[in-house]
């Protein structure tokens, strides 16, 4: 499972690692960006996710 944490709009990078993870065979599920940190809990124990991806960015 793959997601931006809250506040993070830009989704590029987990979009391709949600591609990399499928085409290796993987079920990747991807929340987006600028997802609330409730939502990813309960999702990840929705999805009984394996592996969870969390992307932030850090203004300079």
């Amino acid at each position: 499972m793959l997601a931006c944490v809250a506040g993070n709009v830009h989704d590029i990078g987990v979009r391709a690692t949600s591609d990399f993870f499928e085409m290796a065979g993987w079920r990747a599920i991807n929340l987006g960006a600028d997802v609330p940190h409730d939502e990813i809990a309960r999702s990840v124990q929705f999805f009984d996710a394996d592996v969870v991806v969390l992307a932030a960015a850090l203004d300079p």
